[in-house]
C-alpha cells in the first residue's frame, strides 16, 4: 500500500499525489527530568535527539515541498509507511524548506512509554524553546491521578504553555508512533491538537 501523508485539511501519498479522502479523527547520556524524586525518570539524550543521516539519501523534492506546506497549514499530519520508506528523512528535508523562523523538536517513541515518561520526554525536547510552563511534570501528572479527565486538562495546559512561547512557529515530530499504547497518550494527543495554536504543529511519523 502507498504511504501517505495526512492531515486534517488534505492528504498526499508518498509520491505527493492528492488523497480523496483526508484522515480527520484518529484513524545515549542519561538526562534526569522532574523535580519529584518519586516520578524522576532517566531518559536517554537521543530520545529527543533529531536523528542524522550518515549516508546519501533519495531525494522526493515534490513531496517534501508538499509536506512542508501541510507543516505550515495544519495542527497534525501523519505521515505513515512501512520500515526503511523514507518517512524520517523526508519531515526533516520538509522542516529544512520552512526556513530559521519554523523551529523544530523531535520526540522518539518507544513501547514502554507511559504518559508520565512522555511529558518528560516533551518538556525535554522543548526545553530551548523557553516554553512558559506554569506547572512541572510533577503536577501535570498530579492531574491524571485526581480525575479520569486527567490526560485532557493536561493537553490543555500545554496548549496554553505553547500559544504563550515566543516561537513563531514549531513542529513537534513524534517519531515511531506505532510504539505507543497507552490510552492516556492518545486521550492526551487528542485534546492538544483540538487545542493546539495555530501556529504549533504535531507530526506523527508511523509504520503501516
Amino acid at each position: 500500500a502507498p504511504a501517505k501523508v495526512r492531515m486534517a485539511e488534505e492528504a498526499i501519498d508518498w509520491n505527493g499525489r492528492p488523497i480523496a479522502h483526508p484522515v480527520t479523527g484518529h484513524d545515549d547520556t542519561s538526562i534526569m527530568m522532574t523535580d519529584a524524586p518519586s516520578l524522576r525518570l532517566s531518559l536517554p539524550a537521543t530520545k529527543v535527539q533529531r536523528p542524522s543521516f550518515r549516508m546519501a539519501q533519495i531525494a522526493r523534492p515534490a513531496l517534501e515541498q508538499r509536506l512542508a506546506a501541510a507543516l505550515t497549514r495544519g495542527k497534525l499530519v501523519l505521515v505513515t509507511a512501512p520500515a526503511g520508506s523514507g518517512k524520517t528523512i523526508s519531515i526533516v528535508r520538509a522542516i529544512e524548506l520552512l526556513g530559521d523562523k519554523a523551529e523544530s523538536f523531535w520526540i522518539s517513541a518507544d513501547p514502554e512509554d507511559d504518559l508520565a515518561r512522555l511529558l518528560s520526554a516533551f518538556e525535554l525536547a522543548l526545553e530551548t524553546a523557553d516554553i512558559p510552563w506554569r506547572n512541572s511534570v510533577r503536577g501535570l501528572l498530579e492531574i491524571t491521578r485526581q480525575s479520569e479527565a486527567g490526560p485532557a486538562q493536561i493537553a490543555e495546559l500545554v496548549a496554553d504553555a505553547l500559544a504563550a512561547s515566543a516561537v513563531q512557529h514549531g513542529t513537534i515530530i513524534l517519531d515511531d508512533g506505532h510504539r505507543l499504547h497507552d490510552t492516556a497518550i492518545f486521550q492526551w494527543l487528542e485534546r492538544l491538537v483540538e487545542r493546539l495554536p495555530r501556529n504549533w504543529t504535531i507530526a506523527i511519523l508511523s509504520r503501516e
